[in-house]
């Protein structure tokens, strides 16, 4: 089944807004786990514009082996982030993983990142008041984080690859500017 319920337009200023004074913001939605028992690891990279999402979401899809039923979605966040930020194009990720990729906490070198793991594992992040506190993103959810070139970055969150669990997998989008 196409997962037209999770394609997203572009999210409100106000649904953003805690990005202006919070450096994560989080929007909890469902989407489907993807049994990866038979995919293998591998990612997918390009810079991607709202024009061709939807060709790149199916590229993505196609290398990687993942089911086809993903590929509006990911069009549908691609297309979402460009709109929402303003941006001529953005940097997509999208990547089965079976190990920890980034395993201490930091924050990146951009703007803002939006990660959402489909299955698997989800981000971590801590706030700099707790950092005793680990905490995981929500399955399926989007998790937007600020990034050092932000203009309101604050350094209060930083986040890593979760711990894996021997002999799982990982499914998630990154898409940043």
């Amino acid at each position: 089944a196409m997962l037209t319920a999770l394609a997203p337009v572009a999210w409100s200023a106000e649904a953003l807004a805690p990005l202006e004074t919070e450096d994560v913001w989080i929007l909890h939605r469902d989407a489907p786990a993807i049994d990866l028992r038979e995919v293998p690891v591998g990612d997918y990279r390009a810079t991607v514009r709202e024009s061709d999402a939807l060709a790149h979401a199916q590229l993505a899809m196609t290398r990687l082996q993942l089911p086809g039923e993903l590929v509006v979605d990911i069009a549908a966040l691609i297309r979402s982030f460009v709109r929402q930020f303003g941006l001529e194009r953005a940097n997509l990720r999208v990547e089965v993983v079976n190990k920890v990729s980034c395993p201490k906490f930091h924050c990146d070198t951009l703007h803002v990142r939006l990660i959402t793991t489909y299955s698997g594992p989800t981000t971590q992040y801590v706030h700099r008041d707790a950092p005793e506190t680990i905490l995981d993103a929500p399955q399926g959810g989007l998790i937007f984080l600020k990034g050092h070139l932000h203009p309101t970055f604050g350094d209060r969150v930083h986040h890593r690859s979760p711990p894996m669990p021997e002999g799982s997998k990982r499914l998630c989008v990154v898409l940043d500017y």
